[in-house]
């Protein structure tokens, strides 16, 4: 098939892969993963022609569309398994960022898919690669924080992450200040798995280059705050494991800044209302009238030019209605749900779970314990068995070793018998306390 490879034939295939349909596009990956493992193919052919085709498997591999993220995910794995080893360097620099970012893709096709081929093709030498290509993939990294598609900016953020902890820090300290401006940009984002993925992706980077991200403190301590009273409790809790981690880098100083904003929200609980306000319309931009076969209509349906001339997306992806953040200030995010004081007081109660898990913050939180006790008093809201859900009793497992446990009865005795997970999770937890220690 050697002789049909010809400029004429890759133009009309480049052409394809740039259609706007993405089914054309995602046939152009398959005809490409033919193509390059044609056997026997000549030095001439790939030295032609090769660098082009690496340059269109990039494009592919940083696609909108999860399916056509498949089919260049295939079309690089042939294109190089089947280049000598020798060889493969001259093309990493362009293939290497987009593959190591779709191991955190959401879609899990894609994802599973890259993760072997990143075994097949690194060989163990992953962090190596990395580290060598350092520039390109923390350029890359940052162009994705800043993609349209909700979905790469979480993985960019989980990708960010990772190179705080795994990549060697004298390889990364020269980059820290592009990172951490791409997080910040993430962290005011209006779909929460990206906020939460910067969170923890900002956590990773302090604990390990503490000084470095000092500077960006006076921006990040207010973000963290308003993810640990988050309305999606996933977020909290992200937000609360993020928070010990600067306690655990910055130590005294941030750990009295910490323990008073627990003091100040941790009694909350008390404020919160029996029931949801129900008058104010929850959803203003959706038409109030009955669903027609199960469908709400948003008030913008018909509007032809709401739906012309725009990015199209994958099936199901939030991606047009979740934009990335950066308009300036952590108060632009337009999907917030205003937080309620529970919410708040089960975001301080996941962060003391977190510290006390931190030696330096056991005296501290053994002293809030009172004030825990007392928040547990307050069963008069629908969602009281939330706020205490089997997660965050590592607090009192902890506590239990300290044998300083009073207050802790108390807040287990006031929140029994509130419903029966609440029960078993409660008499769970004094069982332990039986076998650690003796009463």
């Amino acid at each position: 098939f050697e002789p049909h490879i010809t400029s004429d034939l890759l133009d009309i295939l480049f052409t394809a892969l740039k259609h706007t349909n993405r089914f054309v596009r995602e046939m152009g990956y398959k005809v490409m993963s033919s193509i390059v493992k044609c056997p026997g193919l000549s030095q001439e052919t790939i030295n032609k022609y090769w660098m082009l085709v690496t340059q269109q498997l990039a494009e592919g591999l940083a696609d909108n569309w999860s399916q056509v993220r498949m089919s260049a995910s295939i079309a690089t794995r042939e294109f190089l398994n089947h280049i000598p080893k020798d060889n493969r360097m001259q093309y990493l620099p362009v293939l290497l960022p987009p593959m190591c970012l779709n191991r955190y893709y959401v879609a899990e096709g894609v994802r599973l898919y890259s993760q072997e081929t990143w075994r097949q093709v690194t060989e163990g030498r992953g962090i190596q690669l990395v580290e060598e290509y350092i520039q390109n993939v923390v350029s890359f990294y940052i162009v994705e924080s800043q993609a349209s598609n909700h979905a790469v900016r979480e993985a960019a953020c989980a990708c960010i992450a990772e190179l705080g902890t795994k990549v060697s820090p004298d390889r990364l300290r020269t980059h820290i200040g592009s990172l951490v401006g791409a997080l910040l940009d993430c962290f005011k984002d209006d779909s929460w798995p990206v906020r939460d993925a910067a969170c923890l992706a900002c956590g990773n980077f302090i604990s390990c280059f503490p000084e470095e991200s000092r500077t960006f403190m006076d921006e990040l301590f207010p973000l963290f705050l308003k993810n640990l009273e988050d309305s999606i409790p996933s977020v909290r809790q992200g937000g609360a494991v993020a928070i010990a981690s600067i306690v655990k880098a910055y130590g005294t100083d941030m750990e009295v800044k910490v323990v008073d904003v627990i003091k100040e929200r941790l009694p909350l609980v008390k404020e919160q209302p029996a029931n949801v306000d129900d008058n104010a319309p929850r959803h203003p931009d959706v038409d109030s009238r009955p669903a027609i076969f199960g469908v709400v209509r948003s008030l913008r349906d018909s509007d032809y030019e709401a739906h012309s001339n725009q990015q199209m997306y994958s099936c199901g992806s939030l991606a047009p209605k979740m934009k990335r953040g950066g308009s300036g200030g952590c108060m632009d995010h337009q999907f917030h749900k205003p937080s309620q004081p529970w919410e708040k007081s089960e975001g301080c109660v996941y962060l003391l779970a977190e510290l006390s898990q931190l030696k330096q913050c056991h005296d501290n939180v053994l002293s809030l314990l009172p004030v825990l006790a007392d928040t547990t008093r307050h069963k008069h809201y629908t969602v009281v068995w939330v706020i205490f859900r089997g997660a965050k009793f590592r607090v009192f497992i902890t506590l239990a070793f300290r044998k300083k446990f009073k207050n802790l009865i108390f807040a287990i005795w006031n929140f029994s018998s509130t419903t029966v997970l609440v029960n078993y999770v409660c008499g769970h937890v004094i069982s332990r306390f039986q076998k650690l220690v003796v009463i």
